[in-house]
């Protein structure tokens, strides 16, 4: 290693000192430069700076102490600079010391001990400067430290301090310096303080130790770190304490446990618990949620094996099965049960394994969620979609379904299947008599026999999504039907028909009562009866009412031999173009009230057959035969004449009533529809004004331009137009606005739940209101109470029909009516 060998610059201009200077030091083992004057000495400096410089003080030129002050200003303070004087007053000292010299050596020099002064100058400076290169250090340590420093003595009181950050001290400099911590610090934070002093006292270091100030800038929370300083024995002891900022890492711990609590909530919420393999062991750690989920006390171990144990048995392979596969590479996600506490619930399972490249584990995740509350709901579902609420049995679409795959079945293999369609004799009385709950009772009780009088290969329903089996189904009402599927002969059916009666004839036992119902049975067998589902039920329909007209509890195939009631149809026909000529039918009048007036000022006529054999026949019946094969056109016209010519004999006693006659869609049809009225009114005498045509909405709408023109016509003669059974039909509001209407005739359906039936009432203002805008008069149909006409009434409805005021009754007795007192408050 190479000895450094210190270099000193001499400056005198006396050449015998500057070479005395030299030889004594040469001497002294140092490299010497020498300089004649101040501005050479500055000169060489600057060309080689020195480790000493040594000044004459007397030069010319520039003086000693003119190169002194020069170098402090280049090089700074840690340059040796001494000055070489022959003057001894105190006032060149000062100036020498006021110049930046570090020492000055008097004239005469003692040559002897000139090395040993430089020698112990050099020393100095060079101690001078480690201590100032280590506050350096220092100084930088603290500044790149971001805690606070303080010391402080046993009785926690403030000696010194270094902070980065003014704004975090608890007191300004000058209020906590020479004070202790109980002067400056809240009591809680006074006391930690305390604690730790004494800790370290004690034991030499106290870490750990946490304070909480509330600061200008908010709440901050500090970490103490206290040590001991060494000191000489006897001295009071003293420490030097660390705090530390740890508000940062508070706040971040506060959020993550807040994130933590709202994953676990959210977990909880959403029935989600979540898990991962934590490696060595392969111990399976659950989230609180995953514990809840399986019934297992939180901060359970669980091992795959726990985990295992826990799943449904019946379900165990399933999921080993893809556990396994996952290990392999495979996506692990799988629906299963298991059983918590006892209980089976339904979850769904994904992870993520990671596999090293020689195939073992190395670690995964997973989730599991709680499923059951979605299996039951999908359970739910598909017992609304395809069960009966109330028998359990198998509603209409899940049997068209059903005997939809049977056809099928039985088409490939050429096979033969049975429809049974039932229904119950005398069921509608109990129901009217015993009520609504009785009936529902008395069904539930006929879908446990019907499930007890089947064949074992008969397969009985099973309300199990997953099992598709079903052979009973409640259509509705007292309705059911059954399939029976694979039959070897049609005769099978018959043979479980009348199991099923044997069954229904057993008397049901009602509060001590017995109760005796029968069923009728239709039969249709496939492919004979028909090679859809729609047909064969349609056909075992048809077959159930012929057993019905056998005299029900009876069995019925669907068969030609059905074409009787046809035979009737054809029979009622034949008798129904004969009624008029032997004037069988007659009209009936029910009074239209007019609530301004509050008299009747207008009928209905109604049409009515009495056969001279079967007696009263219902205009349901025959109305629409005599609409299919046109006899409606022949009888509209003798319901027309026949209504005038009341009208008029009534008008001649001085009733002069509008009469409302019903018009047939297929009258429409008829061109000659507008000569025929007009003809009867000039026939008859009536006035035009005196006569309202009621047509239906459908009427209007099938072949809407021709029928417009037929209304328009009729109108201008002076014919009143009502639109009947308005609501319950299609009606375009744009054709509405068009029609030459008079009226309209709000459908008795809206009618029946007032004043109570919040939703009619609204429907009936809303028909008032449209009306009111269009200018046209609105007829209230089936007004069978008080409230509802007084309902009506305010609703400032213009006319009343209904068996409030009377039935339907002969001409003969409308005079009586008209006498009568229609008073809203005492009529009826």
């Amino acid at each position: 290693m190479t000895r450094h060998h210190p270099r000193i610059l001499v400056a005198d201009d006396e050449p015998t000192a500057r070479m005395l200077m030299r030889a004594a030091l040469q001497k002294a083992g140092y490299v010497v430069e020498l300089a004649a004057d101040g501005a050479e000495a500055l000169e060489r400096f600057r060309a080689q700076p020195c480790d000493m410089v040594m000044l004459d003080v007397e030069m010319p030129g520039l003086d000693g102490y003119a190169v002194c002050a020069a170098l402090r200003r280049e090089v700074g303070d840690a340059l040796p600079v001494v000055i070489v004087t022959g003057m001894d007053d105190t006032a060149s000292v000062e100036r020498a010391y006021e110049c930046g010299a570090t020492d000055f050596i008097a004239k005469p020099i003692n040559w002897a001990l000139l090395g040993h002064r430089v020698k112990y100058l050099l020393r100095a400076s060079e101690a001078l400067n480690a201590l100032h290169a280590a506050n350096v250090r220092i100084a930088a340590v603290l500044d790149a430290l971001p805690d606070m420093l303080f010391e402080m003595d046993l009785d926690g009181r403030y000696l010194d301090y270094h902070s980065p950050r003014e704004d975090l001290l608890a007191a300004p400099v000058e209020a906590f310096l020479g004070k202790t911590v109980d002067e400056v610090l809240p009591p809680e934070a006074a006391a930690v303080c305390r604690e730790a002093l004494r800790e370290a006292h004690h034991k030499g270091v106290s870490t750990g130790r946490r304070i909480q100030l509330e600061l200008a800038d908010g709440t901050f929370h500090f970490e103490l770190s206290v040590a001991r300083k060494r000191g000489e024995e006897g001295n009071a002891p003293q420490f030097v304490v660390l705090s530390r900022d740890i508000t940062g890492r508070i706040r971040t711990e506060a959020a993550l446990q807040q994130s933590e609590a709202l994953l676990h909530e959210a977990q909880a919420l959403a029935h989600l618990g979540s898990w991962y393999i934590e490696l060595p062991g392969n111990r399976l750690v659950w989230s609180p949620e995953t514990y809840r989920i399986f019934g297992r006390d939180p901060g359970t171990p669980v091992t795959y094996e726990d985990f295992i144990g826990l799943v449904h048995p019946e379900d165990r392979a399933a999921v080993d099965a893809a556990w396994q596969a996952a290990l392999g590479g495979e996506t692990y996600h799988i629906e299963h049960r298991i059983l918590a506490r006892g209980n089976v619930r339904w979850v769904v399972e994904q992870a993520d394994l990671k596999i090293d490249a020689h195939g073992a584990l190395i670690g995964g995740a997973g989730t599991v969620q709680d499923i059951t509350e979605r299996k039951e709901a999908e359970r739910q579902t598909y017992r609304l979609a395809y069960f009966d609420s109330l028998t359990g049995l198998a509603n209409r679409q899940s049997f068209q379904d059903r005997l939809g795959r049977d056809i099928e079945r039985a088409m490939r293999k050429s096979g033969k299947l049975a429809v049974l369609f039932m229904d119950l004799d005398g069921f509608k009385a109990i129901n009217d008599t015993m009520g609504h709950n009785t009936g529902d009772l008395i069904l539930q009780w006929v879908a446990d026999r019907l499930r007890t009088c089947v064949r074992p290969s008969d397969t009985l329903m099973r309300i199990e999504p997953e099992d598709s089996e079903v052979e009973f189904a409640r259509l509705g009402g007292d309705e059911f039907t059954a399939i029976l599927p694979d039959i070897a002969h049609p005769d099978d059916a018959l043979r479980v028909a009348h199991r099923i009666r044997e069954q229904m004839r057993r008397p049901f036992l009602l509060d001590g009562r017995e109760v005796v119902l029968t069923a009728s049975i239709g039969i249709a067998v496939y492919p004979d009866d028909g090679e859809d589902a729609s047909s064969l039920l349609k056909h075992a329909d048809t077959a159930m009412y012929h057993a019905k007209d056998r005299g029900r509890d009876n069995c019925q195939y669907y068969s030609a031999s059905l074409t009787e009631r046809a035979q009737h149809r054809l029979t009622l026909e034949s008798n129904l173009r004969r009624a008029l000529e032997r004037r069988e039918f007659h009209l009936l009048y029910q009074p239209q009230f007019d609530l301004t007036s509050g008299r009747i000022h207008s009928v209905e006529a109604l049409i009515r057959w009495k056969h001279p054999a079967e007696g009263v026949i219902s205009p349901a019946d025959f109305i629409p035969l005599a609409e299919e094969n046109g006899l409606i056109v022949p009888i509209g016209e003798w319901v027309l004449r026949t209504a005038c010519n009341d009208a008029m004999r009534w008008r001649a006693a001085g009733m002069p009533l509008c009469v409302a006659v019903n018009l047939s869609p297929m009258q429409f049809r008829d061109p000659r529809l507008v000569a025929t009225v007009l003809e009867i009114l000039a026939e008859t005498g009536l006035p035009p004004g005196l006569l309202e045509l009621e047509v239906t909405e459908g009427a209007v709408m099938e072949d809407s331009e021709t029928t417009m023109q037929t209304l328009e016509t009729l109108s201008l003669e002076g014919v009143q137009i009502a639109l009947d059974d308005f609501g319950t039909g299609y009606s375009s509001m744009s054709y509405l606005k068009r029609m030459p209407l008079n009226n309209l005739k709000v459908d008795q359906s809206f009618v029946r739940g007032l004043p109570h039936d919040q939703d009619n009432e609204a429907i009936v203002r809303a028909i008032l209101s449209l009306a009111k805008n269009l200018g046209f008069s609105v007829t209230a149909e089936g007004v069978e109470t008080l409230e509802q006409a007084q309902s009506l009434k305010g609703m400032a409805c213009d006319t009343l029909q209904g068996y409030y005021f009377s039935r339907p009754v002969p001409a003969s007795d409308i005079p009586s009516l008209l006498a009568r007192d229609w008073s809203m408050g005492t009529a009826g």
